[in-house]
């Protein structure tokens, strides 16, 4: 990534992004050899939204090949998706807090972020949830124990979140550094195509788990929230109500988890002459995968849109009239991907 200031001595008048002198070729290498075989590669795509992305290359697929995947394995990758949006969530509130030099904050919303990583890694060995989400289902399951130490860990981390945000978000030297500091209105919200928390935090209600159900998310409902300040105060604090709902939501899943069911329903060949446009909410907002074939089934075609890609436009329009100093806050109030971006 390249930044370019243009600065009237400590105000930002604007900064230019460019990103991706080399591409990594992400594209072109699921194009080659079987396609169904490649979730690997999907995993690598952005290393911080590993389900996110694995999601929605299956759920391209599995529309494709026509199956339906078993209740059991769309409850396990919807608390696996859950798991990355809290764990995520709880690391960018601790390194804002660390970009105010909120050290309290910093230390312990890092410490109960570990707790969260460390619950993916006891479903599937990868505390960044690689290795489990494939096409057809999942490769782990969770049983009752399993459930158990999930609940208790979540229901821990909903109480020492609350406790520190509550004393965060009530600090004058916190909110003197994050209120009114790097703001993107609605109308510029929606004119650039912001997406995921982001957007919600200037006053758009969007969510593709609530506007397109997929997976879990077709049985338990999400209602997207919104902030009106639009701010980094509005960013930081949508996170932690995510935070809340996300975990709120997995112990809603565990209260019903379906019955022992296949985890893995065989692939079928995929349609012809045929497009699909999968998506998923992912941590930081709207993932798109898009896949076309041929007459006999061959990819033809693959697209894959990170969120980050509307999102550094915001960035770049949230520092303007802003001290350079507050650079480092804005910048990991949105914690944008430069791999994400780079396909």
């Amino acid at each position: 990534g390249h930044f370019r200031f243009m600065c009237d001595g400590e105000n930002i008048h604007h900064i230019e992004i460019q990103l991706g002198y080399q591409h990594r070729g992400a594209v072109s290498l699921l194009m080659k050899g079987e396609i169904a075989a490649k979730s690997a590669l999907v995993e690598s795509i952005c290393g911080d939204s590993v389900i996110g992305h694995t999601s929605a290359y299956v759920g391209a697929l599995e529309a494709l090949a026509d199956i339906d995947v078993s209740r059991r394995a769309q409850a396990i990758r919807g608390i696996m998706l859950e798991l990355e949006r809290i764990g995520i969530h709880l690391g960018d509130l601790s390194a804002i807090s660390g970009d105010i030099a909120y050290l309290s904050g910093n230390a312990i919303f890092g410490a109960l972020r570990t707790y969260v990583i460390n619950t993916s890694q006891a479903i599937c060995g990868n505390s960044f949830g690689k290795g489990i989400v494939r096409p057809g289902g999942v490769l782990f399951d969770i049983d009752d124990a399993l459930a158990a130490q999930i609940r208790a860990t979540l229901e821990d981390v909903a109480r020492r979140t609350d406790e520190m945000a509550n004393a965060m978000f009530a600090d004058p030297g916190v909110l003197s550094r994050i209120e009114k500091t790097g703001v993107v209105d609605a109308e510029t919200a929606r004119a650039i195509g912001m997406t995921g928390p982001a957007a919600r935090a200037s006053s758009l209600k969007m969510d593709v788990r609530a506007d397109h159900p997929f997976g879990i998310y077709k049985f338990f409902p999400v209602f997207p929230r919104a902030m009106r300040t639009c701010d980094v105060f509005a960013r930081a604090y949508m996170r932690y109500i995510e935070i809340q709902q996300s975990i709120d939501l997995v112990l809603e899943i565990l209260d019903s988890f379906p019955e022992p069911d296949d985890l893995m329903t065989p692939m079928k060949p995929l349609a012809g002459d045929s497009l699909v446009v999968s998506i998923c909410e992912g941590w930081r907002g709207e993932i798109v995968h898009a896949l076309m074939t041929d007459a006999a089934g061959r990819p033809a075609a693959y697209y894959i849109k990170d969120p980050s890609m509307h999102l550094w436009t915001a960035l770049a329009l949230s520092v303007r009239g802003n001290g350079i100093s507050d650079f480092p806050l804005c910048n990991k109030s949105f914690n944008l991907s430069y791999c994400g971006n780079d396909q």
